[in-house]
């Protein structure tokens, strides 16, 4: 970090680790930038320095964590907050950050999370806790009672997540060409990725007549569940996977799909699934707590009995294929909730109110 000793501090430092696996959370920690200044406070962003998703801002880039949180706090006036956006996956990473926030106190607020670690098992997996007057914040509010029996002395609250200005134009489109269904995320086993592709290419697509495209591809290592996936989608002609893409050209594809498929064993709250729900894109989706906090089943989007995604062929064929009507008044639903609940004038008018 290059900040001269007299430069003003901003009035919010937010500080993302960065990287492929923490992708969704450099992406969270800019859309929380752009809420705080739409209410008028000023905002910085520093982001973990590594190949950069496209849909994050540009930002001052770190190379260590906790360094980067030392440094602000040796610079920041007694007025600046700090919005920590998850931690490091490296767990001896992870530690020294919460050692760093032993020095920011009430001024700081860390949103507990990991990659690929259950939000409630993540104190035991760290085998330590946040230090004294650090705030805890999660995204999803179904975790905020098991948070506060974990961390009795914090402060623990949801924080909500802000939608992008574009989403929250626009209805819903036809479909250019066959009609698709649509997945999107990591090609990873917490997102239950491999499992979905395997499944449509064998049972769903042919079924439904209906082919599925799979947003996410590019990360993965060679031996990964990513791997499987491309593996699949060679093999048949029900499922392809692509490179997620540009926002504005990915929310084109997901306003035209029959629906929007979220199979995650385990998630913690993802922001695609508000994204597909705010352009109005009928969801299906695990019945997981990181699901369930946005879908109520045939309210808001269609919950599938369990991870084993045994329904989902005779859940798509009976409420979306068999019923449009439903399927446009449930996805009108939920575009008007999540709307209403995360445009970036609501995020961030949560936001400062929970970091002051």
């Amino acid at each position: 970090m290059k900040r001269g000793k007299n430069e003003i501090t901003r009035a919010v430092t937010v500080i993302a680790p960065g990287g492929i696996e923490h992708a969704g959370l450099s992406i969270l920690a800019s859309r929380w930038k752009e809420a705080i200044e739409e209410m008028g406070s000023p905002c910085e962003l520093l982001l973990g320095a590594a190949t950069r998703h496209p849909d994050e801002l540009p930002a001052e880039q770190f190379t260590d964590m906790a360094n980067a949180i030392a440094d602000w706090t040796a610079i920041a006036n007694h007025e600046g907050r700090l919005l920590v956006v998850g931690l490091p996956a490296d767990l001896s990473e992870a530690r020294a950050v919460l050692t760093a926030l032993a020095d920011v106190g009430e001024r700081a607020t860390l949103l507990w999370e990991l990659p690929a670690a259950p939000i409630l098992g993540l104190g035991d997996l760290l085998g330590t806790t946040p230090p004294s007057g650090v705030r805890i914040a999660t995204l999803n509010s179904r975790f905020v009672p098991g948070l506060q029996a974990m961390f009795p002395d914090h402060a623990v609250t949801s924080l909500p997540l802000s939608l992008p200005r574009i989403a929250l134009r626009g209805k819903r489109i036809p479909p250019v060409g066959d009609p698709f269904a649509i997945a999107i995320g990591r090609l990873t086993t917490r997102k239950g990725a491999a499992r979905l592709a395997t499944l449509w290419a064998e049972e769903v697509g042919p079924h439904l007549g209906l082919k599925l495209l799979m947003l996410g591809s590019g990360h993965g290592a060679p031996d990964s569940e990513e791997n499987r996936v491309q593996v699949v989608a060679a093999a048949s002609e029900w499922v392809a996977c692509e490179e997620i893409g540009p926002l504005a050209e990915r929310l084109e594809r997901v306003r035209s799909a029959t629906c929007a498929v979220f199979p995650a064993v385990d998630d913690h709250l993802p922001p695609a699934l508000a994204e597909a729900m705010a352009v109005e894109s009928p969801v299906v989706v695990t019945p997981i707590a990181g699901h369930l906090e946005l879908v109520d089943d045939a309210v808001t989007g269609f919950a599938l009995k369990d991870s084993s995604l045994v329904d989902l062929a005779t859940t798509i064929e009976g409420n979306l294929i068999e019923n449009p009507a439903t399927a446009r008044r449930v996805a009108a639903t939920a575009a008007n909730r999540v709307r209403a609940a995360f445009a970036p004038s609501v995020a961030g008018r949560a936001i400062l109110s929970q970091l002051s």
